[in-house]
């Protein structure tokens, strides 16, 4: 992991935009539903179809906004991926130059492009699906209760207690 870090170090600003994005689509994710409960317990019950119509806006608002977070937030984690990638394959690159004739014989040609391809494009993947699909479960969690806890406090305690 510190490995891995040490590639992402340089590139800060871009791991805190990806990061940004994802939560955004995460927020988005979460307020549909809630837009969408608004919607149909205030409009529809209420015969009131200028609020219907505002909450369907702000879904149409919301969801193309989450959307451009989607589509920036994968673009941002792949060109991360791809510049740790890159910066990787240098480094294994610049490491086997320092062997000498003896030591590249041992590892074998097939095994240094292994290792320069294969291993990092593996590395490479793991950064996207980390950022794509593990981050995101925390914000979830944590959005999830605070809505929760806006709408009853007593399902934020419930959703608390069965996280905890």
């Amino acid at each position: 992991m510190k490995t891995v870090l040490r590639f992402l170090k340089p590139y800060k600003r871009l791991c805190v935009l990806t990061l940004l994005t994802m939560l955004v689509d995460a927020a988005g994710a979460l307020l549909i539903p809630t837009l969408t409960a608004d919607m149909i317990n205030i409009g529809v019950s209420g015969g009131n179809l200028n609020f219907i119509v505002q909450r369907g806006l702000a879904m149409v608002a919301v969801t193309v906004l989450a959307g451009a977070a989607t589509l920036l937030g994968s673009w941002l984690c792949a060109d991360l991926s791809a510049k740790v990638g890159k910066d990787m394959r240098n480094a294994v690159y610049d490491k086997s130059l320092a062997f000498s004739a003896h030591d590249f014989e041992q590892f074998g040609t097939g095994s240094m492009i292994a290792r320069t391809l294969n291993d990092v494009n593996i590395i490479q993947q793991s950064i996207v699906w980390c950022i794509q699909m593990v981050i995101p479960v925390p914000a979830l969690c944590t959005m999830g209760i605070v809505m929760a806890f806006a709408i009853d406090a007593t399902m934020g305690y419930l959703l608390i207690a069965v996280t905890a």
